[in-house]
């Protein structure tokens, strides 16, 4: 999951003229509107791209990228008002923070495995969420990272963790909610476990404060639970969460899998660190949508575009430099990839709560949990 400035900045990749920087390009050109970190960028400028080009000869790419989404809202806005006005959108494809809102809006078309064959490879359970209006490329979840010297048997199951928690004081963290997903996830899952299932679906789609109700008995279990705490406190963010389980001082977190697999692979995370996946309920994932804005002239090059990022060699990619989750089962990719992932289950991204209601949920363990 990236979530990391420089200056707005606009990459042209070829063909920018044809569509004066302005809009979605004309002719046989894409144009894909990006934000995130370096990182993405460069995944599009140097690998995506120029692999989807060479497959779809006679396509071209422009890619407009805002660091950070820095230029999200006014995006947003220029797309709202093309679609009311069935104008020239300002873009083709969306892998951007607005994508959901505008799935929400009904401002992407949907999507389907009759014009997009390998979104037949992705869980239906992730395109519920956006109205299958957009399709996730990639994602990251957050898991169990353990001290494999300390810890023999690590906990399978969420009831299983907080038992463990409780019998192992000291050993185990994570950071508030308000600092990182880590610790978000943590507390939505707990949160969670106390909650009917229609309610829990209803949270990750929907603001209703009427299941807040449900949250007292979770918000109970996690102020029980700081006693047992690294130093009865919460550390700021997801990395020194990290830090504190490389250099020992724990034996037990939850992290991000993109996070902890990056770090494992730049060698500053050493191999007695473990990752396991906790189940019932497991901890929350981040996915990363891509959508077609719903006035595109160019659908059907654009379909290419969906159908290409779902390829093998493409998502193996994506692993590789992004240390995320792929959007089609791992069984698919190499055995090396697959073995990075073993005792993970990629396709297991539950959604979290939808942003009100997470916001409402930090508020509710800002004031009752530390």
């Amino acid at each position: 999951m990236i979530r990391r400035t420089l200056p707005l900045a606009v990459l042209t990749l070829s063909l920018l003229a044809a569509c004066g920087g302005n809009g979605a390009a004309s002719g046989n050109t894409l144009t894909i509107y990006v934000d995130g970190d370096v990182n993405v960028r460069d995944l599009y400028q140097k690998t995506l791209i120029p692999g989807f080009e060479k497959a779809n000869a006679g396509i071209k790419v422009n890619m407009v990228f805002s660091e950070h989404g820095q230029n999200n809202t006014p995006m947003l806005n220029r797309l709202g008002a093309s679609v009311k006005t069935d104008a020239e959108p300002p873009f083709d494809i969306v892998d951007s923070g607005i994508t959901k809102n505008a799935a929400h809006g009904k401002l992407l078309d949907p999507l389907g495995a009759d014009k997009v064959p390998n979104l037949s490879k992705v869980s239906d359970q992730l395109l519920v969420p956006v109205d299958h209006r957009a399709m996730p490329y990639r994602g990251s979840a957050v898991i169990l990272a353990y001290d494999g010297t300390k810890v023999t048997s690590p906990p399978k199951t969420m009831a299983d963790l907080l038992a463990w928690i409780k019998a192992n004081p000291g050993r185990f963290t994570y950071n508030s909610p308000n600092t990182g997903g880590s610790g978000d996830a943590f507390l939505n899952t707990v949160l969670t476990m106390h909650m009917d299932a229609a309610s829990v679906q209803k949270s990750t789609q929907t603001y209703d404060t009427g299941i807040q109700t449900q949250w007292q008995a979770g918000l109970e279990v996690l102020k029980g639970l700081t006693p047992a705490v690294y130093q009865k406190v919460y550390p700021n963010g997801n990395q020194e969460v990290i830090n504190l389980l490389a250099k020992g001082e724990i034996s037990m977190a939850p992290v991000w899998s993109d996070q902890i697999l990056a770090a494992k692979d730049n060698g500053l995370i050493k191999d007695n660190i473990k990752l396991a996946q906790i189940t019932d309920p497991p901890f929350t994932g981040s996915v990363t949508y891509i959508g077609m804005a719903t006035n595109s002239k160019h659908k059907d090059a654009a379909y290419k575009w969906f159908n290409y990022v779902l390829e093998k060699e493409p998502q193996a990619d994506i692993v590789r430099k992004m240390a995320g989750y792929p959007a089609i089962p791992s069984s698919e990719l190499p055995a090396e990839l697959q073995e990075k992932f073993k005792g993970l289950q990629t396709d297991n991204l539950r959604p979290g709560f939808e942003t009100q209601t997470d916001s409402d949920a930090k508020q509710a363990w800002q004031k009752t949990v530390p």
